[in-house]
């Protein structure tokens, strides 16, 4: 993405609102991409094998009913408890994929990414104070965990208006990793919310 810079003085009329729409475009992009998929906000377990890789629609229903198998067979498997959760999340399949990761929790209640990735399951199922609190638990296991100030900077932010605690993660966020791939994104969001506040 491309910065469009600020609309200026110097920026001639007709292309003002253009470029504020595009400045509305990209922070909707920032939302999306800040809440793209577990495997990129989490250190949980991804797909290794060609086996649970064919993620076309059919592909994925595929590779969850054999992870449900799997899963099945060994209950006490707990990285492909994980993978099985991820996939359903990725599928948008959020209340199946909270029961996984509840499960995962009840013998491994530290594992910060999981409850990363619970938080966001029950924000996209309608519940931000549940996300809130599960990102919350995340940061007392791993004060240090960047996605889940982020996630939850999201959630204060564009679920609950809570602007100030927003900026105050998203600051956790860059402070802990300050050379992520979204940091200018997640700059601009903060002087936006600064802005509004």
């Amino acid at each position: 993405m491309h910065d469009t810079g600020p609309i200026g003085l110097d920026t001639p009329p007709r292309f003002r609102g253009h470029l504020r729409r595009k400045r509305i475009s990209l922070l909707l992009v920032i939302i999306t991409l800040l809440l793209a998929s577990c495997s990129e906000k989490s250190g949980t377990p991804t797909p290794t094998s060609t086996e649970w890789t064919g993620h076309t629609s059919s592909g994925a229903a595929g590779d969850i009913e054999r992870l449900m198998q799997a899963v099945r067979e060994d209950p006490e498997d707990i990285n492909t408890r994980i993978l099985l959760g991820n996939l359903l999340m990725d599928a948008g399949r959020f209340k199946e994929a909270i029961g996984v990761y509840e499960k995962v929790l009840e013998s491994t209640p530290e594992n910060a990414d999981v409850r990363v990735d619970l938080g966001t399951c029950y924000r996209n199922s309608g519940d931000p104070e549940r996300a809130v609190a599960e990102y919350r638990t995340a940061l007392r296991y791993d004060p240090g965990n960047p996605y889940a100030h982020r996630n939850l900077g999201i959630v204060l932010a564009y679920d609950l208006g809570r602007i100030q605690e927003a900026v105050a993660e998203f600051e956790s966020y860059l402070k802990a990793s300050p050379d992520v791939p979204d940091a200018e994104e997640v700059r601009r969001a903060i002087r936006e919310l600064k802005e509004r506040s």
